[in-house]
């Protein structure tokens, strides 16, 4: 499985929230469908700008569990693609 990633700022990486990996850090840049979804989404607290932490995915790959704001939230992979994050690459000495 192959994902689309695209450099940005130094030590910066933009990719879909289900494209991390567990132990990553990244905040939301983006959701790209502007639906109902995304206003269900808002009200959890994923909005632009919002620091996430990826924790682990089923067994299956669905769902998949994040730190957001202090709490725990499962996502369906479905709604997780929509939500672009730019990812924290830690810098080495």
């Amino acid at each position: 499985m192959f994902h689309k990633l695209r450099m940005h700022n130094q030590g910066e990486t933009e990719m879909t929230l289900t494209s991390m990996l567990p132990g990553q850090t990244g905040m939301i840049s983006s959701i790209k469908n502007q639906d109902e979804t995304f206003y269900r989404l808002a009200e959890l607290g994923l909005i632009e700008g919002t620091q996430i932490t990826f924790l682990k995915r089923a067994p299956l790959g669905d769902p998949i569990e994040i730190r957001v704001m202090n709490y725990d939230l499962c996502l369906r992979s479905s709604e997780a693609s929509q939500i672009e994050v730019n990812l924290e690459i830690p810098k080495t000495l």
